[in-house]
């Protein structure tokens, strides 16, 4: 998708020691490769303070993004998440995790409705939440209709026709009519809907318990009360939900100018994971200058002495 030039590493470079962070960049579904691709990033046996995870992801598995999350929270102290352009579904499970989220102004976040296989159908998949809204909907002209035809029965008859009978008549109507949509919809259907949304629920609460950056009122939002899995979660809304949302400074804009589309647009195929800096090499590179600095100056100071000792 796009090669990582030198001048992106040192802007990479820049922004970990500017917020004391290593920095890690993930594009595409979120899987068990990807984890892996992670994983392989750390140095074994060390503990590091704070990582920056460039995220760029339309999702993908949910039991892979809360293990991701759980990896970058036993290894870092903290971890952050820095989004330039989709940050959805399955991805908006890390984020749950994080300590703090990082928006650029056109980056979103998506809701936690999982997205189920349809039946006798090939790769294609819809919303956790669609039967669920059916039902609603469903109910609410249920009801409707039910009041229309009682009221219409009483109307008619003027009067004749008791409430009780007009109630039954349009009871009948409405039992009726929608009867057969309903018996269309399966318990198995439903429970397997529920159970869905529910994993989705529990990863991200228990995710949100060690990150402490999203409420669990906020998490049931995420879950339940978005109308479809699509909807733009932007900074603004997001700052409705998450307890530390920031904005990208403008070496955060420039870096990500200089990654272009491995930030800014998300493949579908195979997840591209890069560790782009890492703060111990940053301050070994401080090191060796100020290490430089001090050998050059004790050398300086050492001949201006022999010098002065020297006879005339």
């Amino acid at each position: 998708m796009g090669y990582i030039s030198e001048e992106a590493k040192a802007l990479a470079l820049r922004v970990a020691k500017a917020e004391a962070s290593d920095i890690l960049l993930y594009n595409g579904p979120i899987n068990e490769e990807g984890l892996g691709g992670v994983i392989e990033c750390f140095d074994r046996g060390s503990q590091h303070e704070s990582v920056i995870l460039i995220l760029s992801s339309f999702g993908g598995s949910a039991n892979s993004a809360f293990r991701l999350a759980r990896v970058l929270q036993s290894v870092y102290r903290k971890f952050c998440v820095l989004v330039f352009s989709f940050c959805k579904s399955a991805g908006t499970i890390v984020a749950t995790g994080a300590h703090r989220l990082i928006m650029a102004q056109l980056s979103e976040l998506g809701p936690l409705d999982v997205q189920l296989r349809k039946r006798d159908e090939l790769w294609e998949r819809r919303s956790g939440l669609l039967l669920r809204s059916a039902l609603t909907s469903l109910k609410g002209s249920a009801e409707a209709f039910f009041s229309e035809m009682m009221l219409a029965v009483k109307v008619k008859s003027r009067g004749s026709i008791s409430f009780k009978l007009a109630s039954e008549l349009a009871a009948d109507m409405t039992c009726g009519l929608f009867g057969q949509i309903y018996s269309r919809v399966t318990p198995a259907e439903l429970g397997e809907d529920w159970q869905e949304l529910h994993v989705a629920y529990e990863y991200a609460r228990r995710l949100a318990e060690a990150g402490g950056l999203v409420s669990e009122e906020a998490i049931h939002k995420l879950v339940h009360d978005y109308p479809s899995h699509d909807f733009v979660i932007d900074r603004l809304e997001a700052r409705k939900l998450f307890s530390a949302v920031d904005e990208a400074t403008d070496e955060m804009y420039a870096l990500a100018a200089k990654l272009g589309p491995l930030v800014y647009e998300v493949g579908s195929a195979k997840p591209i994971v890069e560790s782009l800096a890492k703060i111990d090499k940053i301050e070994e590179k401080i090191d060796e200058k100020t290490q430089g600095a001090q050998s050059a100056s004790e050398e300086q100071q050492q001949g201006s002495g022999s010098k002065s000792a020297s006879p005339p």
